[in-house]
């Protein structure tokens, strides 16, 4: 099986010195229990949006063959300090609805991760 994980520094593992972030323990954890996925392809890139999945999804999973894939984005979308305004709540909804169908066309097999506690009172 070929699992892509897009998503951004979360998914990337930027800040986990020791084994690389939550998607190569997930690739070390698939290999010492002998499951049947070939490669589980980290496609998280630091700082990225929902728009920046959306511009390079449909060729990043095609070129990789992709049969089961995972999401965890959409944090760098929402109001925080180093994005104090954030995307439109519409426009994030309906991005991230193009990406879900998009990823619908390749596979039914799709994970989506949830977004990381926001304070709405800064929510548009």
């Amino acid at each position: 099986m070929h699992i892509c994980v897009f998503g951004s520094s979360i998914a990337h593992g930027l800040y986990d010195l020791e084994q690389g972030g939550w998607v190569e323990r997930l690739k070390l954890y698939c290999l010492n229990q002998q499951e049947k996925i070939h490669h589980i392809y980290n496609l998280g890139i630091d700082g990225d949006r929902v728009e920046g999945v959306l511009t390079r999804f449909e060729k990043e999973s095609t070129l990789r063959k992709v049969e089961a894939l995972i999401f965890a984005i959409g944090f760098n979308n929402s109001p925080h300090s180093a994005n104090p305004k954030g995307t439109k709540l519409s426009v994030f909804e309906s991005q991230y609805n193009d990406l879900v169908k998009k990823a619908q066309n390749l596979t039914s097999q799709i994970m989506l991760f949830g977004l990381t506690n926001v304070d709405e009172t800064h929510v548009q």
